[in-house]
């Protein structure tokens, strides 16, 4: 599957929220070759001026026939829309595993962040360590030297046991730094809210 976004270029398409969505059609492409005929799926990818971490109308449509629980989880239906009920130690909307063990390098990839005008991230992490990344959202490599593109990241760490935010949405890194009461690399389970919109960024 080639990896199309049609958000990749900031208000090009959206001036604020901006997801990727997928249109299959029922006709397919058929390419008649004389005596082969190939066909395949006809599928348009565009863009959808919303935010698609807090887009649940086609999961509140399709109710418990389409919205999958993970881990063993009974899917629920209620007036707000389907619930999943999760079995012991797991949890999360979907009773996805919510938690995860690094040591040393170890580290974890996920889909990226959803752009959205207004966001909240929230974080727990529990660690001994006094230096680490917590979390990364950003470009993996340097863009070639004729490339325009201009790529958002934030990055959350911690430095001397205090987190360090860093954001750059296009208008230069801005790093932000909290002073706690004691350090959070003490054993304990810490979290962290992190909220942001086009205007004004913040972190508690």
């Amino acid at each position: 599957m080639v990896g199309i976004d049609e958000c990749l270029y900031e208000n090009r398409a959206c001036e604020g929220s901006c997801t990727n969505a997928v249109d299959i059609s029922k006709l397919p492409y058929t390419v008649n070759a004389n005596k082969t005929a190939l066909v395949g799926v006809r599928m348009e990818t565009f863009a959808e001026c919303t935010c698609g971490a807090r887009n649940f109308s086609e999961v509140e449509k399709d109710s418990c026939k389409k919205y999958e629980c993970y881990n063993g989880g009974r899917c629920i239906e209620t007036k707000s829309g389907p619930v999943c009920a999760c079995p012991r130690s797991y949890d999360g909307p979907r009773c996805q595993i919510s938690s995860r063990t690094f040591r040393n390098n170890d580290w974890a990839w996920y889909p990226s962040l959803e752009m959205c005008e207004e966001s909240h991230l929230s974080l727990e992490f529990i660690t001994k360590k006094d230096e680490g990344l917590l979390l990364y959202n950003g470009p993996l490599v340097a863009p070639e030297p004729e490339e325009i593109i201009l790529s958002d990241f934030i990055s959350l760490e911690l430095e001397k046991g205090e987190p360090r935010l860093l954001l750059d949405f296009g208008s230069g890194t801005l790093e932000l730094r909290i002073k706690p009461n004691g350090s959070l690399s003490n054993g304990e389970w810490h979290r962290i809210d992190i909220f942001w919109n086009t205007e004004v960024r913040f972190c508690f």
